[in-house]
């Protein structure tokens, strides 16, 4: 694992509007307890591979995977392992959604009927491996890149996320009600 600090870091909803401009990002925010502000912003972006399940077929990179459903997620992260976390609640990993009907592949139950949209409208489960990100911590104010495999740092629109007009200034305060 690697990590490099990052100086004047851009709010991370403007980093995020930047980084969605090259592919597929995230941003997730997390709270601990009754706070009423995000302890971590979390954004990843560009994932190394897309994880799908459609009618219990699975596919990495939309090649077929030859395992059953319930042991996808662990196939496509392989070997890599989250040790290293230092206290962070996310170094890299799969990230996206798990469809109702994916409940089939772990329990014995009915499938629900055949949708007659046909297959592929909603996969039961479609994520994208992030092997680095950005992680804003909000209560120790500080923000770093981090990578599992490829430093890819020299590719974050940071100066533009910073200086973009059209995103306006994000500004972080106590919501009230």
């Amino acid at each position: 694992m690697q990590r490099r600090p990052i100086e004047r870091p851009p709010d991370p909803v403007s980093l995020l509007a930047k980084l969605r401009e090259t592919g597929d990002a995230f941003l997730l925010q997390s709270a601990e307890g009754p706070r009423r502000l995000a302890r971590f912003s979390i954004l990843g972006f560009q994932p190394q591979a897309m994880l799908r399940i459609d009618q219990g077929e699975v596919t990495l990179d939309g090649a077929s995977l030859d395992v059953p459903p319930s042991e996808a997620m662990r196939a496509a992260m392989g070997a890599r392992s989250n040790q290293d976390d230092e206290g962070y609640p996310f170094n890299g990993g799969l990230v996206g959604y798990i469809g109702y009907e994916y409940i089939t592949h772990l329990e014995d139950l009915p499938r629900p009927p055949e949708d007659p949209q046909g297959p592929g409208r909603f996969p039961e489960l479609e994520m994208g491996l992030f092997l680095d990100g950005i992680i804003y911590d909000h209560e120790r104010r500080t923000c770093f890149y981090f990578t599992q495999e490829e430093d890819r740092y020299d590719q974050l629109p940071l100066d533009a996320a910073r200086e973009d007009p059209d995103l306006g200034s994000f500004k972080v305060g106590e919501i009230t009600t």
